[in-house]
């Protein structure tokens, strides 16, 4: 059964908040999933694990009419997920019951946090934005702790995005441009240009990274998966 009643385009952005219960039949996963779902104690990060596998295995069969049971899932040397019989590039991020999942035709990084208070937020935002930053997000909104989530945000879904680690974003990758749904980045080491594409949902603030400057379509699936997959 295909979920999609949208026309599929790329890049897309899919949201879903974990049910309380798992999928009865967890076939899709392989062997090795099997294996480190096993070894999972926590029921949140289990039910994360589960569901995402679910999810984007899900998703790349409507795309590329793949046996769900087929997709293999494989990781980098910094663990960014890859598929191993789909040229498809996808990413996923999940904070508390929200899971996101980018999907594109080209590289991407997506990166989802509860805006949550912080402690010691001061020292936090010291260490992750500059001055210049600092400066540029002012002029979107005064709130200390959303001009936080918004350089966070970006800067993990960049470190996503390059298969890289968040030492060499920190040092090498500033924010340069911030507007209502879009924030431009550049690597000053190498000269790329990244653009996000950012927006809250629920009390969540989700961020699409790509090299290119596009809007990702944004679809929900909670109560099409919950409800037709289970």
């Amino acid at each position: 059964m295909n979920p999609f009643s949208e026309s599929l385009q790329f890049p897309s952005i899919f949201t879903f908040i974990i049910p309380k219960h798992l999928p009865e039949n967890l076939d899709f996963l392989d062997l090795i999933e099997q294996k480190r779902n096993n070894k999972i104690k926590c029921l949140q990060t289990k039910k994360q694990f589960i569901w995402a596998r679910f999810l984007v295995k899900t998703i790349i069969s409507s795309y590329e009419h793949i046996h769900i049971n087929s997709i293999r899932i494989k990781y980098s040397k910094n663990n960014k997920p890859f598929c191993e019989n789909s040229s498809l590039h996808f990413n996923i991020s999940h904070s508390h019951k929200l899971i996101t999942i980018a999907i594109n035709k080209t590289p991407c990084g997506i990166d989802c946090e509860k805006l949550n208070k912080l402690k010691h937020l001061d020292r936090l935002s010291a260490k992750l934005i500059n001055e210049t930053e600092s400066s540029i997000l002012k002029k979107k909104t005064h709130s200390k702790l959303l001009q936080f989530y918004f350089a966070w945000t970006t800067k993990e879904s960049i470190t996503k995005l390059e298969n890289s680690t968040l030492f060499n974003t920190y040092k090498n990758i500033s924010l340069t441009h911030i507007t209502d749904n879009n924030i431009l980045s550049k690597n000053h080491t190498s000269q790329k240009t990244y653009y996000s594409y950012w927006f809250r949902f629920k009390d969540h603030l989700i961020n699409f990274t790509s090299h290119n400057n596009e809007k990702p379509l944004h679809i929900d699936l909670t109560n099409k998966f919950t409800k037709s997959f289970l």
